[in-house]
């Protein structure tokens, strides 16, 4: 790992090297739990823990473009899939069955609305007949007003996260609990569009004026959230080690070895007052 340097945009870089070692551990980790049964309940919502890993690989393709606002989105998809993950590697097995459920009944509604779609095209497009497991698991996310139930868990971010710390004994902290919200509610804000989400990447809305200065807090905020992503993803290690009967010693080993890298450089940037 490099010296410490005064230049944020090269801390940037430090802590992009280490998100990305860190994701790459959780790539790995993938292919182990997709094939591996002994895994447990990561097996069954693997795919879950790849869209974690796709997320993580968006996130330092945008850091390398500076693409900062888009890397938010980004930040919150990553946030939330490794928030799901965790709960549903310790959540009851109806709430595991609501989430497994909720996914193939959405397949078939969105299915059957793509069917509608090109219908306005002059085309007709065949799709199978859905099976009465099927039919069931869409009457289960439907209201007694005949709407579709758009979630798969009665319980908010903020709950989940509660519910995980409660089930490990408050691994995410008081900070990590309100930071992760933040950078939730500031990707949902870019994310759709808002004036808010559209100035997140000005700094402006958190009461800098400068441009020059916006961008200096923006990269040193993002050098945050790298950071703690990183940290996130050494708990949904400890969680999947400590729910499932693969080995992952040497996952947990090198998870550490990358953390001390990183103190090791913050500490000496400190030292030299040139961090922030």
């Amino acid at each position: 790992m490099k010296k410490p340097n005064e230049d944020p945009n090269e801390t940037l870089l430090v802590m992009k090297e280490y998100f990305d070692k860190q994701n790459a551990l959780l790539s790995k980790l993938s292919k182990v739990v997709c094939r591996e049964v002994k895994a447990g309940r990561a097996h069954k919502v693997y795919p879950l823990l790849v869209s974690i890993v796709s997320a993580g690989k968006s996130i330092s393709l945008l850091i390398e473009q500076k693409l900062i606002l888009e890397a938010f989105i980004m930040f919150r998809a990553f946030i939330e899939r490794s928030i799901n993950l965790c709960y549903l590697l310790l959540c009851d097995d109806n709430e595991l069955a609501n989430f497994i459920d909720y996914g193939l009944q959405k397949g078939y509604r969105t299915t059957y609305s793509q069917s509608m779609a090109v219908k306005h095209l002059g085309t007709k497009w065949n799709i199978p007949k859905p099976t009465k497991e099927i039919l069931n698991k869409v009457k289960k996310f439907t209201s007694s007003k005949g709407k579709e139930i758009t979630r798969w868990t009665k319980l908010s971010f903020g709950e989940r996260i509660e519910f995980i710390n409660n089930k490990t004994e408050e691994i995410l902290s008081p900070f990590h609990v309100e930071f992760f919200k933040n950078i939730y509610t500031d990707g949902s804000e870019s994310s759709h569009g808002t004036f808010y989400g559209s100035l997140l990447h000005m700094g402006f809305i958190k009461g800098i004026g400068c441009p020059t200065q916006g961008e200096r807090y923006l990269i040193y905020h993002t050098t945050q959230v790298l950071l703690n992503l990183g940290f996130l993803i050494d708990n949904i290690l400890k969680i999947i080690s400590a729910n499932s009967d693969i080995e992952l010693t040497s996952f947990l080993k090198q998870s550490a070895k990358n953390d001390d890298c990183t103190s090791t450089y913050f500490k000496k940037l400190i030292e030299q007052e040139k961090g922030y």
